[in-house]
């Protein structure tokens, strides 16, 4: 869950031929979205929230109305200033902190690869059974494990 994903099911709730009006209305009419995860903490005995927090500018607005909200994530990464933040820097951070585990941030990462280096290793054997997949305004790819073919 993202801010930018939630934006596109409140699109894709209607229909097609109303996708490109509502598109429009939400460009004008949105100020902020916000997005949470609870992620547990490293000693297990508490949860943490994590939050996307996406607030409409006009480089926003003009990505729903031209349907791209997939460029949103960039726009959040350098619009800190805006009150604009990306939850996969909070779960880093928490890492670095020693918050959370880094197997835990990289299970409730948006960005997998930033937390590459804690995925579980069959997710990491590049010979093996991984393809890189998702569309993001991120620089990186999602890294996710592929169904075995045939035992």
């Amino acid at each position: 869950n993202s801010a930018p994903k939630s934006l596109d099911r409140i699109i894709d709730s209607f229909e097609g031929g109303e996708q490109a009006q509502i598109r429009s209305m939400l460009s004008e009419s949105l100020r902020v979205i916000i997005s949470q995860k609870l992620v547990a903490t490293a000693d297990g005995k508490s949860r943490m929230a994590f939050h996307d927090i996406l607030v409409n500018n006009s480089a926003v607005a003009n990505l729903i109305r031209e349907s791209k909200t997939f460029q949103i994530p960039s726009i959040m990464q350098t619009a800190k200033k805006d009150g604009m933040q990306v939850l996969d820097h909070q779960l880093l951070e928490a890492v670095k902190a020693g918050v959370l585990d880094g197997k835990t941030a990289w299970e409730n990462a948006n960005e997998k690869s930033l937390f590459a280096s804690f995925a579980p290793k069959e997710f990491l054997n590049l010979g093996t059974g991984v393809s890189y997949a998702g569309k993001s305004g991120l620089d990186t790819s999602v890294l996710t494990a592929k169904k075995p073919t045939g035992t």
